[in-house]
């Protein structure tokens, strides 16, 4: 079949919001593609009486929902291809022989993308197709007829729009395993008749504001993602899609916020080169992006590893890959931090003391990078839990990080499990209350007070919370805000507890459905005749048992929330 050199662009400007902020990214169809014919579609050219949907779309004034079905209208009539409005097409040659090649193939008659590798949705606003071909037809007849009913009314709260009615498609071709979803794919792949190119094609940039950008010698298409139905909070991402940036300008504006190109400028991770993604870390103080969101979907692990034995925690570190994908996951030691900082860590590096150096380091590394840390024997339960604590975090204005509880009683903090945003107010603190240690760091093995969970109390303290209990938060059945600090209750991520007597040290007394993490207690700060030593070896030889386990071994079950002791 011939290509028929059409792009097709739906804008309902005729409809609020009115105004199109993006003639300059369609500037770039006809720069880029001079041989193709741009075919507008608006109220003045489609029929807003056609079906249920469009006449539901038109009587709520949602053009957003109207373009979500004359995309497909207008390829199953004409083919070719159709781009969102907030798409700027950055190589027209190699876009072109994309859609030549789905023309001319007797194996797909469809092409797309996917917004982002690990979530791997496919690419609504850029959609390459034949006429009549088979995901268009498909999409075509669930708008006219499934969706038009009382589904209308969930079209925003239940995930009923453009990429996740496409993963309906692939489901029913067989794509079981990721639920219709093409995740973390490296090269393009066909099903159902529909060829599927990885991210780097069509979606360089996720989300409005998003900081990693997958640029290759494929990238052929930047989508904006400004998103003209779902309200924004902050003025810089309301900037964004009022005034888009071009792509180019944007990953200006990116290596300008890292530092890149200054000669004071920190190494930034990452750069653009073809074939290669790449990643900007924020490194500059945030009051030069005060309104930016954070991403803070990093999780920061320490491991020193001085005795030169195996890891013995990859059990636990395995969790954290499986519950949560799409979190970067940083491994720091000795060759990649700054071991001569300080006096404090220069002392315990020579001693090879490797549990109170990562005292320090954890929030040093939450501090310059933001992200959670968690120590080495913590496992993952829930990664859908910590994924909404973690976004719930990077748009808070109320507090710039969370923790948790160790045991409920005593109201001591998670030092193996917090977050925070770069240049949290306690993260600075405990960098400093370390670096000042001096000679009392000699104690700090044998002085209880001068253990993490112990000294992360004094920031509380400090700020006048609870200092009859030493900043402590003891008997907390929910999250609470002190200091710019969320805190959670002991059941969100430390189950099993440390008991005061009996011949256990630890006990499973904090089991809930908001569980999402677990500390084991590899307690590796010990000294070699405690009886903490002792256990540390007996998790080591069970080979990291997992939170399942215990609860299966003790008869424990969840319980809906953490009770009260009778």
């Amino acid at each position: 079949m011939q290509n028929p050199r059409i792009l097709h662009r739906v804008y309902f400007d005729d409809m609020p919001p009115y105004a199109d902020p993006f003639g300059r990214y369609l500037d770039t169809w006809s720069r880029e593609m001079p041989n193709y014919r741009v075919m507008h579609w608006n109220g003045t050219n489609v029929d807003l009486d056609e079906n249920e949907w469009v006449r539901r779309a038109a009587a709520a004034n949602s053009p957003v929902f109207l373009s979500e079905y004359y995309r497909w209208k207008a390829l199953q009539r004409f083919g070719g291809m159709y781009l969102d409005a907030d798409c700027e097409i950055l190589d027209g040659a190699r876009l072109h022989q994309l859609i030549e090649d789905v023309f001319a193939s007797d194996e797909y008659d469809a092409a797309v993308g996917v917004e982002d590798y690990y979530n791997g949705h496919p690419t609504a606003q850029t959609v390459i197709a034949k006429p009549n071909s088979e995901l268009v037809n498909f999409m075509v007849n669930m708008y006219e007829t499934t969706l038009s009913g009382p589904m209308w009314h969930w079209r925003e709260m239940r995930g009923l729009i453009g990429p996740q009615l496409m993963s309906l498609y692939f489901l029913e071709k067989g794509v079981i395993k990721t639920k219709g979803m093409m995740t973390q794919l490296d090269s393009p792949t066909v099903a159902g008749r529909v060829k599927v190119y990885p991210q780097e094609y069509f979606s360089p940039k996720f989300t409005l504001d998003g900081d990693t950008l997958r640029h290759t010698e494929n990238t052929c298409v930047y989508h904006l993602f400004a998103n003209l139905n779902v309200e924004m909070s902050g003025e810089e991402r309301e900037r964004h899609r009022k005034d888009p940036m071009l792509y180019h300008e944007y990953v200006d504006m990116l290596k300008a916020r890292s530092g890149m190109g200054t000669p004071s400028a920190p190494e930034v991770i990452g750069k653009i080169s073809p074939g290669e993604p790449i990643e900007i870390t924020q490194k500059v103080p945030s009051s030069a992006v005060k309104n930016s969101r954070p991403n803070l979907k990093i999780l920061h692990r320490i491991y020193f590893g001085f005795d030169g034995k195996p890891d013995r925690f990859q059990g636990y570190l395995q969790t954290w890959a499986d519950q949560l994908p799409d979190f970067e996951i940083k491994l720091w030691n000795a060759s990649n931090l700054p071991i001569d900082i300080n006096d404090y860590v220069k002392e315990l590096y020579t001693a090879k003391d490797h549990a109170f150096l990562t005292d320090y380091f954890r929030w040093w590394v939450l501090k310059e990078h933001g992200g959670m840390y968690l120590d080495a024997d913590v496992e993952v339960t829930d990664g859908h839990q910590i994924r909404d604590l973690i976004e719930e975090l990077e748009v808070a204005d109320k507090f710039d990080a969370f923790i948790g509880i160790d045991e409920k009683e005593g109201g001591w903090y998670t030092a193996h499990s917090m977050a925070t945003k770069p240049n949290a107010k306690i993260a600075e603190y405990m960098c400093s209350v370390y670096e000042g240690m001096g000679p009392i760091k000699a104690w700090r093995k044998k002085a209880f007070y001068l253990w993490a969970p112990q000294l992360t109390a004094l920031y509380f303290f400090e700020k006048g919370h609870h200092v009859g209990g030493m900043g402590t938060s003891p008997h907390l059945d929910d999250p609470v805000i002190h200091a710019g600090v969320k805190i959670y209750p002991q059941d969100y991520f430390s189950p099993l507890a440390p008991k005061a007597n009996g011949d256990k040290l630890f006990s499973l007394n904090a089991y809930t459905e908001r569980t999402s993490l677990c500390h084991h207690f590899a307690c590796s700060w010990h000294d070699a005749d405690s009886a903490y030593t002792a256990h540390a070896g007996r998790v080591s030889d069970d080979g990291n048992v997992l939170l399942s386990e215990i609860a299966k071994e003790l008869g424990v079950t969840k319980r809906p929330k953490m009770a009260s002791p009778e």
